[in-house]
């Protein structure tokens, strides 16, 4: 992500969302690529769906958030999986 886009998301969250709480991530991914979500964030329960092929996944999860920092670290951990999707 680039840095002024990071910090307009930033800002954004700031303004949008009390902190600290929770904030509801989704990501749609190929469905090859699901095990590298579950290494990038292991410690979190989520719930998937596969396409009606089959062939990607919705992934939706609820995280407590002491802040938009956070928010943005998990954004950018995922980022680096191919044919992610952030929603």
């Amino acid at each position: 992500m680039e840095p002024s886009r990071k910090e307009a998301f930033k800002k954004l969250l700031e303004t949008e969302h009390d902190w600290p709480g929770p904030y509801h991530f989704r990501f749609i991914v190929p469905s090859d690529q699901i095990e590298q979500v579950s290494r990038l964030l292991p410690e979190i329960d989520m719930e998937t769906r596969f396409s009606g092929q089959g062939r990607f996944i919705s992934l939706n999860f609820d995280l407590h958030c002491e802040n938009a920092d956070i928010v943005l670290e998990i954004y950018m951990k995922v980022q680096s999986i191919p044919g992610i999707v952030s929603l």
